[in-house]
């Protein structure tokens, strides 16, 4: 499948698209057996579509460099006794605007956070806080592993320590965004809450990974009942 990085049709002229799918089909079919050549349609608006390929039928197999796995094993303890689980606190800036009708920075993460310290989770499983830096919440007393610390260099990538870690992990835990989707689509567990249940439970979800789905449309659900959740899930994985 060749899937080009263009977004959008004025900056990407349609004839140019065609020549460089060309180019592509003529090199590699010198090499392999092309059975059928797909690529995204870029014409009018089928560039917005990104359903234009039945997700059921994508391979979902990822390939994180072998830099990706030191850097986790410097920084990520990895004891099967204390398995790992992933907090996703995604938090965006243009998203606090209160007459805003998907506002979706959910204002209790520290409040999650000092939960899970006091429980007798934190001696447990090993928390790691997974987020972009500036598009996430990050705990203000530092008592976290968190992948943004990690300093990634031209052999590692933020996407690809996540992929590791994920290999790695037992649950997800965030407001509905990329992380949780990322971990449906790695058949890891996750806890989410947010305002698309369909789109979050059954569209991105193509392996039918289990999944806790609050429906909270103003990102206002109180903490103690995800984190109420979040331990109910975790003694289960205790229990294995």
């Amino acid at each position: 499948m060749f899937m080009p990085n263009c977004y959008r049709l004025d900056n990407y002229p349609l004839k140019e698209f065609n020549k460089v799918v060309q180019n592509f089909y003529n090199k590699y079919s010198k090499r392999f057996n092309i059975i059928e050549h797909i690529y995204p349609k870029i014409q009018k608006k089928m560039f917005l579509q990104k359903g234009q390929f039945p997700q059921r039928q994508m391979i979902y197999e990822y390939f994180p460099r072998q830099r990706n796995y030191d850097l986790i094993d410097e920084h990520i303890p990895n004891d099967p006794s204390k398995p790992i689980v992933i907090l996703s606190p995604r938090y965006r800036n243009n998203q606090n605007d209160p007459k805003s009708i998907r506002r979706r920075n959910w204002p209790y993460w520290q409040e999650l956070y000092d939960s899970i310290v006091k429980s007798k989770l934190w001696n447990e499983f090993t928390f790691v806080i997974c987020g972009k830096e500036d598009e996430y919440v990050k705990d203000t007393k530092n008592r976290f592993h968190d992948i943004s610390k990690i300093e990634t260099d031209d052999h590692s990538s933020l996407v690809g320590l996540l992929l590791v870690l994920l290999d790695r992990a037992v649950l997800t835990c965030g407001s509905q965004s990329a992380i949780p989707n990322l971990s449906l689509l790695k058949k890891v567990e996750v806890l989410e809450f947010g305002h698309q249940r369909s789109l979050h439970t059954k569209v991105y979800n193509v392996f039918n990974t289990r999944i806790t789905y609050f429906d909270d449309p103003t990102y206002q659900i109180k903490p103690k009942i995800i984190f109420k959740n979040l331990r109910k899930i975790l003694e289960t994985k205790k229990e294995k």
